[in-house]
């Protein structure tokens, strides 16, 4: 009767274990990794394309990106605002689950650039911040275009 309990209790031991070392995998795995310097940042696109030949973005509209707490970001693409979540693994920036507004934009030269700038944001892969954090250039599409921002809100 004894070692029955006692094997009893050694099995339900051993499960609690188990359960819970899932449960810490799972929850850590899920938390966003943050750039500790992101949260509560705002930055405005002054040009994007390719690493060789980035284009300026249209004066006459602003296009911006906010990074919120916990992975999460949005932002202006010019006619439509934008949310999505991000994470970052050292120099690795990816974001991912990008919703807009579905409004269109009356200038088609807006509503592309619109479109371009939404891809691109897609496709981030990396980042660079520089020293004083005025500016941050985010790769996309394998390192084979950029996004340039200013710190701040589009004036």
């Amino acid at each position: 009767m004894y070692g029955f309990r006692l094997a009893k209790l050694l099995a339900l031991l051993t499960l609690l274990a188990v359960v819970s070392g899932l449960s810490a995998c799972t929850s850590s795995e899920s938390r966003a990794l943050v750039h500790p310097q992101f949260p509560g940042t705002q930055w405005s696109l002054v040009s994007f394309g390719p690493t060789t030949e980035p284009a300026p973005v249209s004066p006459a509209t602003k296009l911006t990106l906010a990074f919120e707490e916990e992975g999460k970001l949005s932002g202006s693409a010019g006619c439509n605002n934008f949310s999505g979540t991000y994470t970052v693994d050292g120099n690795k920036l990816a974001v991912s689950r990008l919703a807009s507004t579905l409004k269109a934009c009356a200038d088609p030269n807006l509503m592309a650039q619109e479109t371009r700038y939404l891809a691109a944001l897609q496709k981030a892969s990396g980042y660079q911040l520089d020293e004083a954090g005025r500016t941050l250039r985010i790769d996309y599409d394998g390192d084979k275009g950029m996004l340039y921002f200013a710190r701040g809100p589009a004036e």
